[in-house]
């Protein structure tokens, strides 16, 4: 991206997000600094805390050396303007998080499946919006284990008619981006209807649609 981006776009057209895994704060710190060489760019528009899954993250990332420090330094800095987090493992450990601290935005799964298995959806964008978060929807299709059971545009449909602000899919193939763009733009909220029955679709797809939650692997 570095290499070959700024070459076809200006900066300042692009929302540019990436996430740092180490909780410390020497650590974020390199990360990032390395990130922004790479990228070939002077800041980043958001950075996350990726993949909180225990209360060891937490202790880690909030403690006198901890990643967060790394966080508001940057964002001083202006190498950062958004600070956010990510999670995908157990909805109670986000929304200790968002309690504990003002971030801007929250990157967390919200599919089809959710509700059979520790919800997200109602448990975790509830106690962000309090917070006036930005809500990233992910793993809208299970890393497409949920299209056994829904199709694509079921799929992402329902996840765009959560309470959320945008949905990220990853894609194998560019005729795959075309898809999603068109589904994207062509999006309608569905009604509560439509929403019960693709839900009802994943009720047999509890492990495919939920594997990546505590418990669950």
């Amino acid at each position: 991206l570095g290499k070959f981006l700024w070459n076809y776009t200006k900066r300042e057209s692009v929302f540019l997000a990436s996430k740092t895994h180490d909780r410390t704060y020497e650590g974020t710190l390199s990360l990032v600094e390395d990130s922004l060489r790479r990228l070939n760019t002077d800041y980043l528009d958001l950075l996350q805390l990726h993949d909180l899954r225990e209360k060891e993250d937490l202790t880690e990332i909030f403690s006198g050396d901890g990643a967060i420090h790394a966080l508001e330094e940057l964002k001083k800095q202006g190498k950062v303007r958004f600070l956010g987090i990510t999670g995908h493992h157990d909805p109670d450990i986000l929304i200790e998080a968002v309690k504990r601290y003002d971030f801007d935005t929250i990157l967390l799964c919200a599919n089809a499946g959710d509700s059979h298995y520790l919800p997200f959806i109602t448990t975790v964008i509830p106690e962000a919006r309090k917070k006036g978060m930005g809500v990233i929807a992910m793993k809208v299709t299970s890393q497409g284990h949920a299209l056994s059971s829904i199709k694509m545009e079921e799929a992402f449909g329902f996840s765009l008619s959560q309470d959320v602000d945008l949905a990220i899919i990853g894609c194998k193939t560019p005729r795959e981006v075309e898809q999603n763009a068109s589904l994207a733009m062509n999006f309608k909220p569905l009604r509560k209807e439509e929403l019960a029955n693709i839900k009802d679709k994943t009720r047999n797809s509890v492990a495919e649609t939920n594997f990546f939650k505590k418990g669950m692997y």
